[in-house]
C-alpha cells in the first residue's frame, strides 16, 4: 500500500513498513517537514529513507538530514538512506559531514542492518 503525504515541495511516500520515499525538495522550506515527519518515523522503529525522488537538495536539506541521523543515533534506532542523489552526496562532500551521514556506497545498497551488495565492484 503506498500513501503520500506532502508538505510544499516534499512528499513522503509509504513504500513499505519501515520504508518512506521522498520526492521533490528537501530545502530550507521543507526541511522541517523532515526533521518533525522524521522523528516521529524514528518512533515507530527501524528506518529506511529512499531520497531517490528528491530533484534538490539545500544545505538546509542537509542539516535535517544530520540532525535526523542524531536523533536516530541518539535513540538507538536503526536508520537508512538508499538512492542518494548525486547533488546530495556532492554537497554533502563539500560541507565536510558525508561521514556523519549513513549514505550508501555507490553501486551498493545499505539497510540500517547494514550494507548488501547489489551490483559487482568493477
Amino acid at each position: 500500500m503506498r500513501r503520500r503525504r506532502s508538505n510544499g515541495n516534499l512528499q513522503f511516500e509509504v513504500s513499505s513498513p519501515g520504508r518512506q520515499a521522498l520526492h521533490g525538495e528537501l530545502s530550507v522550506e521543507s526541511a522541517r517537514e523532515l526533521w518533525e515527519r522524521g522523528r516521529t518515523l524514528l518512533l515507530q522503529g527501524e528506518l529506511t529513507l529512499d531520497l531517490e525522488g528528491l530533484s534538490r537538495v539545500d544545505s538546509a536539506g542537509l542539516a535535517a538530514l544530520v540532525a535526523l541521523t542524531r536523533e536516530a543515533r541518539t535513540r538507538g534506532t536503526p536508520l537508512g538512506f538508499v538512492n542518494i542523489p548525486a547533488q546530495l552526496r556532492n554537497l554533502a562532500a563539500v560541507s565536510g559531514v558525508e561521514a556523519l551521514l549513513p549514505l550508501e556506497p555507490a553501486g551498493d545498497h545499505v539497510s540500517p542492518a547494514g550494507p548488501e551488495q547489489t551490483e559487482p565492484n568493477p
